[in-house]
């Protein structure tokens, strides 16, 4: 292994604490000393992160400063209702089809208009995963004005915040698109869900 010239290395690391470029180079890179190309994408999640010090993306940018590629991007988020904080950190130009977890703290900038008008837009998706998502991406996904979805879609969203969207599942302007929906994976502590069925008639719902 220490004769490798090239390494791409990409998993999701869900063990109580952040991969840093610190962390990388004490126990991967200081051991490789052929390689001339790495790429990475790594996404680490932290639970019960109201007992720890979260970092701030300055201090994980930081642990990059001896690596010789300093196209190093990196984002750190605090999810207070689910009490984690997921870190995410990939070398650049990004090289994988999917990006886990779009958030405000995207790229090289923190996007603050979540709620710009922006024209009608039709997407084909076939799995919609809501569950870690601010409501107003919910709203953008769900009301008929703003996104026009298709048949057949499989929708992860939590109880709680479906039926703040819907307004307690009456609301005119997500039913539409919630029709569409013909599997649902709903995410409760509570078990009531009758009118989530009436207001997505077509859809099977499996909750969590």
């Amino acid at each position: 292994m220490s004769n490798l010239e090239k390494l791409s290395l990409y998993f999701v690391y869900d063990n109580g604490r952040i991969i840093d470029g610190d962390k990388l180079k004490k126990n991967i890179l200081n051991y490789m000393t052929r390689l001339n190309k790495f790429t990475f994408d790594i996404y680490s999640i932290i639970r019960h992160a109201n007992q720890i010090k979260i970092p701030s993306n300055e201090d994980i940018q930081y642990t990059f400063r001896n690596f010789k590629n300093n196209q190093i991007i990196s984002g750190v988020n605090y999810f207070p209702e689910a009490n984690e904080c997921h870190c995410h950190i990939y070398s650049y130009p990004y090289t994988l089809i999917y990006y886990h977890n779009i958030t405000n703290n995207f790229s090289d900038g923190l996007f603050k208009s979540v709620g710009q008008n922006c024209s009608i837009i039709s997407i084909y998706l076939t799995e919609l995963d809501l569950v870690r998502t601010h409501e107003n991406y919910v709203e953008e996904f769900l009301i008929d004005s703003k996104t026009r979805l298709l048949n057949n879609i499989t929708l992860h969203i939590t109880y709680e915040s479906s039926q703040r969207v819907t307004y307690n599942f009456t609301r005119d302007a997500t039913r539409i698109n919630c029709s569409k929906i013909d599997c649902i994976v709903l995410y409760s502590e509570s078990e009531v869900f009758q009118y989530s069925k009436d207001y997505f008639p077509n859809a099977k719902i499996l909750p969590l």
